[in-house]
């Protein structure tokens, strides 16, 4: 066998989901992005599995990742988790792309700190946490810290924030003056 063909399939190079819907067929590769969706485990005669929706960390593509078999026992984290779904199979089914589990797949659970900064768009407010988006990317927020930049929890239009998250959740959120380019609070 090619070895580096057996290394590819061995230890798969972590893509993006854009670049896994450009994939061959039976390619097995690992894709990085934020779980959104988990289904119950289906049952049929013959056959057991678990589908998982992974969009891109952009929020503009998405692909769905079949756990079958033995892989629904997989440890799936909560929705709007980063992830990597490691070793699935490239699969299309009706002109649609999905990722098959494989016996050595796995999901591994990302804690990636990331920044961002810009205007906020729109918010969804919730009991215990809200979720905002800036600059296209939606974010979950602890209120606490929705209340420090937009106090009684009302929509501004022309608010400019700056912050880290962890994963999809923000940790850090400042307001800052978009006018004044060299000041970083």
């Amino acid at each position: 066998m090619d070895p580096k063909k057996l290394k590819d399939y061995l230890n798969p190079k972590t893509e993006s989901v854009d670049d896994v819907l450009k994939s061959p067929e039976k390619r097995t590769v690992s894709v990085k992005g934020i779980l959104k969706k988990v289904s119950e485990v289906i049952e049929s005669p013959n056959s057991k599995r678990r589908e998982l929706r992974i969009e891109s960390m952009e929020g503009s593509m998405s692909v769905v990742c079949k756990l079958w078999g033995d892989s629904t026992n997989i440890d799936v984290p909560p929705v709007d988790t980063i992830l990597t779904a490691q070793h699935m199979e490239v699969s299309q089914y009706k002109g649609t792309i999905y990722l098959n589990s494989s016996v050595l797949s796995s999901l591994k659970e990302t804690k990636e700190e990331s920044l961002f900064e810009g205007e906020i768009e729109a918010i969804e407010i919730q009991e215990t946490y809200s979720f905002v988006i800036v600059n296209s990317k939606t974010m979950k927020l602890p209120n606490d810290l929705l209340e420090t930049v937009l106090p009684n929890k009302l929509f501004q239009e022309g608010v400019f924030v700056r912050g880290k998250c962890t994963g999809m959740t923000i940790t850090e959120m400042k307001k800052f003056n978009p006018a004044k380019k060299n000041k970083k609070d």
